[in-house]
Formats: structure tokens, sequence, C-alpha cells
């Protein structure tokens, strides 16, 4: 799936995850990628936090999993900074695994920019491949970070959260030649 991003100048495309491989090819203007990876440590448990108290995911019911978002139980994730990549015309591709910056954000500083996302296999609700968004936490209180802060630290806790407002994606078909990878 190929997919192209425009950006105003100040925009952000916020932190979310590709759960497969994926190339940011830079087409126009300048983008700083914010690159973080899931962290294992301490136990590698994601935390569910209910009343403000964190719970085990592990000792959760199966049921519970689907009422999650019902009750607004927050799913919250350990990751580390890996690294900041600024990319221009003159940059090669920026490729991204499941292993290394699979959790990043986008933006566009100086002015307009625009780069091509080409994922594959592209984004699946019901074969198990969602997009998720993030929000960056300095604790398991829901206490958000700025971005400047946030790269000063290596670890960090990621609430899972809706999909931005202020994101946009349509779709359209591609009638091209065929193209093999």
């Amino acid at each position: 799936m190929f997919t192209f991003f425009a950006m105003l100048r100040n925009g952000l495309h916020g932190l979310s995850n590709h759960l497969y491989n994926l190339l940011c090819s830079h087409v126009s203007g300048i983008l700083i990628l914010g690159l973080y990876e899931f962290n294992p440590k301490p136990t590698g448990v994601h935390f569910t936090v209910l009343n403000g108290h964190p719970i085990s995911q592990q000792l959760l019911h199966p049921f519970c999993e689907h009422l999650i978002f019902f009750f607004c139980v927050c799913v919250y994730f350990l990751a580390t900074f890996s690294e900041r990549v600024e990319l221009d015309t003159f940059h090669q591709p920026c490729i991204l695994t499941p292993e290394k910056g699979n959790i990043h954000e986008v933006s566009a500083v100086f002015g307009p920019a625009a780069f091509l996302d080409i994922l594959a296999p592209p984004y699946d609700d019901k074969a198990g491949r969602p997009c998720h968004y993030y929000r960056a936490c300095s604790s398991l209180d829901g206490v958000s970070w700025d971005r400047d802060e946030r790269s000063e630290s290596p670890d960090w806790w990621l609430m899972e959260i809706p999909q931005p407002s202020t994101f946009w994606c349509g779709g359209q078909a591609y009638f091209g030649p065929c193209v093999t990878l």
C-alpha cells in the first residue's frame, strides 16, 4: 500500500506504529522523524490502569479486553527513544522495521513537506494489523510530556489513544503499472 502524506508547516503526524516494515521516502520539504521502539523492561508486561492503579494485562479476563475502551481504561506500553532523523531531498529513504523505529512521529517544522509511505502488508483491522496511536506520558497517571522533554528521556510510557481528529486519511485506487518489490 502506498500512502502520500502532505503536511503544512508545523504539521505533526503524531505517535503511531506500524506492525510490519515501512519505507518512508521523502518527496519535498524537510521532515523530522522521532523514532522509538517498544521496550520489554521491566517485565515486558503491558499495563492497564483502572482508577489510577496498574493492573497486569495478564490478569485481565479475555472478555474484559473488549470492554477496555468502553470503561475508559487506559492501556500503556513502555517505549525507548531511539533517534531523531532529519530528512530532506538529499536523503535516502528511511527504512523502519518491526524492531527499529516501529513507533514514530513525523513533523514538518520548517515549512510544508510531503513524503511517501510504502507499507507491506497494509493495515487491516480484521487481519490483526491495525494502526495504533499514542500519547507519551511521564508515568502511569497519564501526565503528558512535551516533545522536547521526551527527546531527553530514553524510556517513557505510551498511552494508546483513538486516531487524532487532526489526522485525516483518504484512499484512491491505483491504476498504474504493476509494482513488484
